[in-house]
């Protein structure tokens, strides 16, 4: 029985059960599933991926080198996972800043001395766009001539002017900034 519902449209259901009929059969990921095993909890459903996940270690000799004379260093940045939608938000939320509240630069040990930068100094850190400072955390996981920090805080600020594939990697210079005493 073909009728016109509320919205105008000429659909032959006649009932829920109809229509998850119709898309069992037409969506390769509801196969088998029907109204009646559906139940008001819902079906779990486990997928296959569609390509088997293969573990790769970690290399950065793929990515285009940056640093020059002027930016020795090449920093490579990722979300900060501690705020949402670019910190706008999170930060509204009392406490979140008592977890991570300040901007941190991961830097190789050897880059630090060479420097001369100890690990909880307060650095600028320069790219062609602009400044920002962030807090030294010497890492020995990272990389010679690399640093890393997150984007999300420094979202919109001269070192980052828009939230474009280039913020993954930049060239930077780090210059120690003197405290007042």
């Amino acid at each position: 029985m073909t009728t016109v519902n509320k919205i105008g449209t000429y659909w032959a259901y006649q009932s829920a059960a109809d229509v998850m009929a119709e898309i069992a059969a037409l969506v390769p990921a509801y196969t088998g599933v029907d109204s009646a095993t559906l139940g008001v909890g819902g079906v779990l459903r486990r997928f296959q991926p569609a390509v088997e996940a293969r573990l790769a270690p970690f290399s950065l000799d793929g990515i285009p080198q940056f640093a020059n004379d002027e930016f020795p260093i090449t920093l490579i940045t990722e979300r900060n996972l501690f705020y949402y939608r670019g910190a706008c938000l999170t930060e509204q939320v009392k406490g979140m800043n008592q977890i991570k509240d300040e901007e941190v630069l991961h830097l190789n040990p050897v880059d630090a001395g060479r420097l001369g930068i100890a690990d909880g100094a307060v650095v600028r850190v320069v790219t062609p766009h602009g400044t920002a400072e962030s807090v030294v955390r010497v890492t020995n996981g990272m990389r010679e001539g690399v640093a890393f920090t997150s984007i999300n805080r420094v979202a919109g600020s001269p070192l980052f002017p828009g939230l474009v594939p280039a913020t993954k990697a930049c060239a930077i210079r780090i210059e120690k900034v003197l405290q007042e005493t």
